[in-house]
């Protein structure tokens, strides 16, 4: 019998999954969609699964939010643990696989124009979600400190200023109100709100009730939003933060926790395993899906188009899977052990100074 803590953690293994099949199902379909004749029924189809896989981009960060900021930082060992971890499991896996994808998509090989297109976002292989990252990430021990201090009514307040903030942003946008975007340097606006989400929302919503609810909530936002697609022909800023997106992602979290149960232990090992590589797999799902693109003639029919972007994703899938696999254990692995010695012998030397 499974207990409850390693049930928890396979839900989680479980979205880690289901977002990077997400993920991977935008940049296939955003392939065929440029072939399709816009406005027609095969068109619409193709928007409405874009939005629907577009949820998962909130979710990774809600996602990560959730563990990072569980963290308790009490010493300055935490500190150090927290950041060299960090190091070890984003910016490592980045450079790596950047350094890959500049090789590959580049004839004229250069360590400045490298660095120059990596510090820039540069880089082709959509790694926006990075730099908000690790922004965040930088900051969450003592965004975790200031959480843990909340009341539950605090949490609660917290999260609703955070919603409130990103519809301002939307109306803003949407009635074209100029000067008003500066608003969105503030902190829980933007991508960062998801981020203390997943932190926030199990405890804001503990109970069956209030979940269920929460899912039929996100199930509205999305007829909404493909209403909103299909009659006012509108798009701006519904899948990016916005009231919409937030309330079909807290739905939709919520149903993946609660709902979507597997008890056969193989395919519960079988999604676990494949979760441990999510992260590499992120870094390296657009360059293969792009290759493995032109080998279909896109330009046919609609039906045609839809049956190959079921094999484009198909074989993406099995591609970027085998190479995450073997890069994380042929060069991230190896590289991750001589570094964590390195701290580790950096760490003994600062307690023995101390001492």
């Amino acid at each position: 019998m499974e207990s409850k803590k390693e049930e928890r953690i396979f839900q989680y293994d479980l979205m880690r999954v289901v977002f990077m099949l997400m993920v991977l199902g935008v940049h296939v379909l955003s392939c065929i969609k440029q072939f399709m004749e816009p406005y027609n029924t095969t068109w619409y189809a193709i928007t409405i699964a874009t939005d629907l896989f577009m949820i998962g981009n909130p979710l990774f960060f809600m996602l990560s939010g959730k563990f990072n900021l569980n963290k308790n930082f009490s010493e300055k060992e935490d500190y150090k643990k927290f950041y060299v971890k960090r190091v070890m499991s984003i910016i490592l896996p980045f450079i790596i696989v950047s350094i890959l994808v500049y090789i590959i998509n580049n004839t004229n090989l250069s360590v400045v124009d490298y660095l120059q297109k990596m510090l820039a976002g540069k880089i082709s292989g959509t790694y926006w979600f990075i730099y908000y990252l690790i922004g965040i990430l930088i900051l969450s021990p003592f965004f975790s400190k200031l959480l843990k201090n909340l009341s539950l009514w605090e949490k609660k307040l917290f999260l609703l200023i955070g919603f409130c903030m990103n519809a301002f942003i939307t109306i803003w946008a949407f009635f074209k109100i100029p000067n008003m975007m500066t608003f969105a340097t503030v902190g829980l606006v933007g991508w960062h709100f998801y981020y203390f989400a997943g932190y926030l929302i199990e405890d804001i919503f503990p109970s069956k009730k209030q979940r269920n609810i929460l899912i039929i909530i996100g199930v509205v936002a999305l007829i909404s939003q493909i209403l909103i697609r299909r009659f006012m022909n509108y798009s701006y800023r519904l899948t990016d933060p916005s009231p919409l997106l937030t309330l079909q992602a807290f739905g939709l979290y919520v149903f993946l926790l609660d709902k979507v149960k597997i008890n056969i232990t193989k395919i519960q090992k079988a999604i676990s395993k494949v979760a441990q590589y999510s992260f590499t797999f992120y870094l390296l799902h657009m360059v293969v899906v792009s290759r493995v693109a032109n080998l279909f003639p896109l330009k046919i029919t609609a039906t045609h188009n839809m049956l190959f972007g079921v094999c484009i994703f198909v074989i993406s899938f099995v591609i970027t899977l085998g190479l995450s696999i073997v890069i994380q254990k042929i060069i991230i692995n190896p590289l991750k052990k001589i570094l964590e010695k390195g701290f580790t012998f950096a760490f003994d030397n600062d307690k023995m100074k101390q001492k």
